[in-house]
């Protein structure tokens, strides 16, 4: 078991369907205590997990305002 997942554009090429299911994924293994780093350019797909979003601004990794409690 895994406690890291690195996970760059997970959503290209998926349906609705499929963002489903992989959000399902992710917050299974992220209630199991996991560490989930995404690289997304889609930030609506991804708002609906339970995270503690940041982006990174000029090389600077920077947390973002709409924090949701891991």
């Amino acid at each position: 078991k895994p406690k890291l997942l690195l996970l760059d554009e997970p959503y290209s090429a998926l349906d609705h369907e499929g963002i489903r299911w992989l959000n399902g994924i992710i917050d299974t293994f992220q209630t199991q205590g996991g560490l989930v780093v995404m690289a997304s350019h889609d930030p609506e797909r991804v708002a609906a997990l339970r995270h503690t979003p940041w982006h990174l601004d000029r090389g600077v990794l920077q947390p973002m305002g709409n924090t949701h409690p891991c």
